[in-house]
């Protein structure tokens, strides 16, 4: 694992221009844009084709506070878009497509896109890790304990730095990079534990995926959380890169499509 070393106890988002570059318009939202279907076997095409190369951009975005396309993109990949995001009492992002709009759950979209990278972590066994100045002492109970030390390979290969200190007593050395809030490392530990045994009643996962389906759910941002346009905009953009863009790893969906031809029936309108 790469290391870092941190002092701070300030966070910020996943989604600010220091952390992130944005990559082209996600082809997943260009395909939802263009049909305005959210059957994924017919709208949303999560292959990949073999010559199609990843790009990357700076991290401005594709698109301006005022909607407006940036002619840095090919017009192939932006003409038929038109976002405008808005947040809607803080837990919901409102995404206009050519057909109408889009009401997408900042939460359970954050947690797919966490998901997936926490998923491809554990397979490629890499992940960056921030070096704590002072290592923290944690103690557990006998039966989380032994769950934590099941499961401490994998955890360490999500970035963290965790060690056996005897009976029931670990050492956190260092927490992965990403980590929202920095000085509550232990709290953090035990949160994921209580999910990851939650997981354990309710479903029938593997160690490895529910151990990534944990750690989105708790590293995700919450309902309330007051966004930028800017975050908003990369958050979409990041949720429709995803393999899986239309479902969070709980089944839920992750956004809502709402038709132009029914709102304005609601009013009465005539559509040509």
């Amino acid at each position: 694992n790469e290391k870092q070393t941190y002092s701070s106890n300030t966070s910020k988002s996943n989604f600010g221009q220091k952390d992130y570059q944005k990559p082209k318009v996600p082809k997943n939202w260009e395909k939802l844009n263009k049909t305005g279907d959210l059957n994924p076997k017919t709208a949303l095409d999560f292959s990949e084709t073999e010559n199609e190369q990843e790009t990357t951009i700076t991290i401005k975005s594709s698109f301006s506070s005022a909607g407006h396309k940036n002619t840095s993109q090919s017009s192939n990949e932006s003409a038929n878009v038109t976002r405008n995001p808005t947040q809607v009492h803080y837990r919901y992002i409102l995404s206009q497509l050519k057909s109408g709009f889009i009401l997408i759950d900042q939460q359970l979209a954050h947690e797919r896109i966490l998901y997936e990278k926490y998923a491809g972590m554990l397979q490629e066994n890499k992940a960056t890790a921030q070096q704590l100045l002072f290592p923290q002492t944690m103690e557990l109970s006998a039966a989380d304990s032994f769950l934590l030390k099941d499961i401490l390979p994998a955890i360490n290969d999500l970035g963290y730095d965790i060690k056996e200190f005897g009976s029931n007593r670990f050492i956190i050395h260092g927490v992965p990079a990403d980590t929202p809030t920095k000085g509550e490392e232990q709290n953090h530990i035990e949160a994921l534990l209580e999910q990851y045994k939650a997981n354990l009643s309710e479903l029938k996962l593997d160690k490895r995926t529910n151990l990534a389906r944990t750690m989105a759910r708790n590293q995700s941002m919450k309902a309330g959380q007051r966004l930028s346009i800017e975050e908003m905009e990369n958050l979409v953009d990041q949720l429709f890169a995803c393999q899986t863009p239309f479902i969070a790893p709980n089944g839920r969906p992750t956004f809502v499509k709402y038709n132009l031809s029914d709102i304005e029936k609601q009013f009465e309108r005539k559509t040509s």
